[in-house]
């Protein structure tokens, strides 16, 4: 007699020790996820403060190839007005000396990737404008005079005329070259060349130096437009570092945020680094309010 076959379970077919979820069930499942899951590729921890590092970087490279960019152009300007020493005896020889020496900084600044190849593109329009200094006393028929470093709050102003003190981002003073203009502004108590910043004439001025990419230069806006609308007669104004450089460099901001007071006068007061609190901000305005 034949054994009948023994009853086996169709692989089709759900067993007791593995059962398969119903189609109601996965969808439910699929429901509790979040609808970006799997999107997008997960942040790793650092990565966006690497990021805000390169875009910091990559603005202060801007802002001093801009800078370059703009002392090259005033240098080309200088070398212009110059031609006719290029037939003069005696101011050829100097007027040749800062051609070669433009062509130097023009070729340094087209090789520039960083902003420490930027350095030599300096120094050569310097020595480039000593020589233009040169020639022209020379088709002038001056005395030559000695060189010069150019003037720290501007390099635009021309040579420097004598050294006056000047505090370092906030720190102590130190020396640096000023041109004559700029010099008398710093020794009478004054911010150098203020009147391109627009400070108010009829009450003090809150001035925060920011950009697109700083983050906590938002905060400090928020705390200064607070602080102005409870004081009244308190201005405000926000300086863009990449659009304005040689504001930065004439006050010496080297980190943002930074937010100054200026008095009605054109005075700096107050000076600070970060985000202000609205109460330093108060206690700094209230006394030039009186």
């Amino acid at each position: 007699m034949k054994r009948p076959t023994p009853f086996v379970l169709s692989s089709r077919e759900p067993s007791s020790t593995s059962v398969r979820p119903r189609a109601r069930d996965r969808v439910v499942a699929r429901s509790t996820r979040k609808w970006w899951y799997g999107r997008f590729p997960r942040v790793r921890r650092g990565t966006l403060a690497r990021i805000r590092a390169s875009a910091r970087n990559w603005s202060i490279q801007r802002q001093v190839r801009r800078a370059a960019h703009d002392d090259l152009a005033s240098f080309a300007d200088d070398l212009r007005s110059l031609e006719a020493a290029a037939a003069s005896p005696i101011a050829a020889e100097a007027y040749r000396k800062a051609l070669e020496a433009y062509t130097r900084a023009e070729h340094a600044f087209d090789r520039a990737r960083s902003p420490d190849d930027l350095e030599p593109v300096t120094a050569t329009i310097r020595e480039g404008l000593d020589e233009a200094t040169l020639a022209r006393a020379l088709l002038e028929g001056l005395e030559p005079p000695e060189p010069r470093p150019p003037c720290f709050f501007d390099p635009r102003h021309g040579p420097s005329t004598r050294k006056v003190e000047w505090p370092s981002d906030g720190g102590a003073p130190r020396l640096v070259a000023a041109c004559e203009d700029d010099a008398r502004r710093v020794e009478q108590g004054a911010e150098p060349d203020t009147a391109d910043l627009g400070l108010s004439t009829s009450g003090p001025t809150v001035v925060h130096f920011s950009a697109p990419w700083c983050g906590p230069c938002d905060r400090v806006r928020r705390v200064v437009d607070q602080v102005c609308a409870d004081l009244g007669d308190v201005a405000h104004l926000e300086v863009d570092l990449d659009a304005n450089p040689a504001a930065a460099r004439r006050f010496s901001v080297l980190s943002l945020p930074t937010t100054l007071i200026f008095d009605v006068d054109g005075r700096q007061r107050y000076r600070t680094a970060g985000v202000p609190t609205t109460a330093d901000l108060r206690s700094a305005l209230q006394p030039l309010l009186a």
